[in-house]
């Protein structure tokens, strides 16, 4: 495999490429300089993104953290803990209001 010379930035462009790696320049802009490729680009508006604060990321966290706990040690250890189901889905009820897991009504 023979490797030719980037004209632009002189890195070493192994012959089975179209582009160069270090720079991006390629037979179709002509190997030109950055200030001179017409990139074909979408600027987008950055004020009309939707953005979340991080204070709803970490409740968002804490409220997943605590539901997977809930799964994992209170599931077997209610049914170790309780001697018939009626207590075990009373325990997931009580459960479920305290963490605030309501059905949000549509």
């Amino acid at each position: 495999m023979e490797a030719m010379e980037c004209p632009h930035c002189g890195a070493l462009v192994p012959s089975h490429r179209s582009c160069c790696a270090n720079c991006g320049s390629d037979l179709e802009t002509g190997w030109m300089d950055p200030e001179q490729i017409d990139y074909n680009s979408l600027d987008l508006p950055e004020d009309d993104l939707p953005h979340r604060s991080d204070n709803d990321r970490g409740k968002a966290m804490s409220r997943s953290v605590a539901i997977l706990l809930a799964l994992f040690i209170a599931a077997p250890l209610s049914f170790y803990l309780f001697d018939n189901t009626l207590q075990v889905v009373a325990v997931w009820i009580i459960l479920g209001l305290l963490m605030g897991i309501r059905r949000s009504p549509n």
